[in-house]
């Protein structure tokens, strides 16, 4: 991203914003990883092993 400066700017103003930081709840990852685990998928089977690791 050389010459990007003002993107880098931008987008730690975005991350700050209350808006961007209160999107996702803190337990997120968590809440994901359930919700793949239960829907039986191929990608849910695929985790398991990575998440045993």
């Amino acid at each position: 991203m050389d010459g990007l400066t003002r993107l880098g700017g931008w987008q730690a103003a975005l991350a700050g914003r209350p808006s961007v930081l209160g999107a996702v709840a803190p337990d997120y990852p968590n809440w994901l990883w359930d919700f793949l685990r239960a829907r039986g998928s191929e990608l849910a089977r695929r985790m398991e092993p990575a998440a045993a690791a």
